[in-house]
């Protein structure tokens, strides 16, 4: 489609679609590409009645009961970072030792 120059509206409609709709301004020579996807309309859908009577409690569903989501197991996984941590800074402390005598030293 050959627009001139300036601001310009792009609109395309079908039935059971969604409108797209898309603003630009075309620059003298310019050539401007656009890709449309008209997505299916949502359906229409009338009031919902609320259930009559009483609720019954939905049974818990044993996925639920995950081990990730369980207090226990990020108790012990702190625990072990922690110990980790602890244990790394004791091992990678430097030590006040001095060198043994027979050992030389060079540099500054």
């Amino acid at each position: 489609m050959r627009l001139g120059p300036g601001p310009h509206v792009l609109e395309l409609r079908r039935d059971g679609f969604e409108s797209f709709r898309r603003e630009l301004t075309v620059e003298q020579g310019e050539r401007v590409e656009v890709v449309a996807v008209l997505l299916p309309a949502s359906p229409v859908v009338g009031p919902v009645e609320p259930p009559v009577g009483p609720l019954e409690p939905t049974p818990e569903d044993p996925e639920d009961d995950r081990i990730v989501e369980s207090w226990w197991l990020w108790t012990i996984v702190g625990v072990v970072v922690v110990g980790g941590a602890v244990t790394a800074g004791v091992l990678l402390w430097p030590s006040d030792e001095q060198p043994a005598d027979d050992w030389v030293l060079h540099g500054p």
